[in-house]
């Protein structure tokens, strides 16, 4: 077996090479629990059971629908967040336009 020296190349370590795992509680460890975030009753013994009785006889697939998952405050935080953090650059053709 031959072996070969490894040439001299300029290797960046400032930056990981891959992208590092983030775990739940890298993400936001100040909210321990999101069931206020959620509308009031969805987590009530009585409408777990009648999401889960709707589930069953769910036709042609098994499904539920929820009107009302979150509360307003939070989708408009949700919301005043993105139009504060985002950007889009409109580019246009005279086929389509994109938004990147």
């Amino acid at each position: 077996m031959v072996t070969r020296a490894r040439s001299d190349s300029i290797v960046d370590d400032s930056r990981p090479a891959k992208r590092q795992k983030t775990s739940p509680t890298d993400i936001d460890s100040t909210v321990s629990d999101p069931a206020p975030y959620f509308a009031g009753a969805l987590f009530t013994e009585g409408n777990i059971k009648v999401l889960a009785q709707q589930y069953k006889t769910a036709r042609p697939w098994k499904h539920v629908v929820i009107d009302k998952i979150f509360t307003e405050s939070l989708l408009t935080c949700v919301k005043d967040e993105i139009l504060e953090h985002l950007s889009f650059t409109e580019k246009e053709t005279d086929i389509y336009k994109v938004r990147c």
